[in-house]
């Protein structure tokens, strides 16, 4: 039986040796950006849940330059969320296009910038374009710009919370406690609110809240209330 040959390992001549060093002097950035990655990824683009944001006009002007007070719940905004906290300018780079004619009028409609005229809102689109760029950018993965603001005024379509508040017995200057706005509105949506007070416990915004798709409504993750206690009053001016 002849001998089995030897193998030999070249060892690496000068100039192409591995030199590990290089790869420890970098071992920090690699692990940050890694850690940034994650970190970008969990605060943009992670969205489970929409919060459509309704404002009542009356306690919103009060103390304000309004140029219009509608007599019925208005969109504030919807707004892409998640367990951790909010999702605001997921996208620098997001843009918002102006609109006209009929898009311009069913927006303005239901969803007005209560501090310009209706004449001033067709050519200064400010507070549409803000509520995109700081919002609607953050769930670009199932809804295009257009898609988005068709979206908030036909899910605003899916109750009549004024009507409700009338038959309920919650009307224009009258007080109630926490908990009587609370199950009003769940009498019709059929899910626990989020409500935002002013400074003088006057009601001034509703949330409720959908899943991710936006096909049924849902308890908000993080529940906002304002004047914590079922029995305290707040004002409906």
């Amino acid at each position: 039986m002849e001998p089995r040959e030897k193998t030999y390992i070249r060892p690496p001549t000068k100039g192409n040796e591995v030199n590990c060093s290089n790869y420890t002097m970098f071992r920090p950035q690699i692990i940050g950006f890694f850690i940034f990655l994650c970190a970008f990824y969990h605060v943009y683009g992670t969205f489970d849940q929409l919060q459509l944001v309704l404002r009542w006009p009356t306690s919103f002007c009060i103390g304000k330059n309004c140029k219009r007070t509608p007599k019925d719940f208005t969109i504030h905004g919807l707004w892409p969320d998640n367990e951790a906290g909010e999702l605001n300018f997921c996208n620098p780079r997001a843009s918002y296009t102006i609109v006209r004619h009929g898009t311009f009028e069913k927006r303005n409609k239901h969803w007005p910038d209560l501090m310009r005229s209706k004449d001033n809102s067709m050519d200064n689109q400010e507070f549409w374009k803000h509520e995109y760029i700081k919002h609607g950018s953050c769930c670009t993965d199932l809804f295009n710009e257009t898609q988005y603001f068709d979206l908030a005024l036909v899910l605003k379509d899916r109750f009549d919370l004024l009507t409700t508040f009338r038959t309920h017995g919650i009307v224009p200057r009258s007080s109630h406690t926490v908990d009587k706005i609370k199950k009003t509105i769940r009498s019709v949506t059929g899910v626990l609110p989020n409500l935002s007070c002013t400074k003088n416990m006057d009601l001034l915004e509703i949330g409720i809240c959908f899943n991710r798709e936006a096909s049924k409504m849902i308890d908000c993750t993080r529940p906002k209330t304002c004047n914590p206690g079922e029995d305290n009053l707040i004002g409906f001016p």
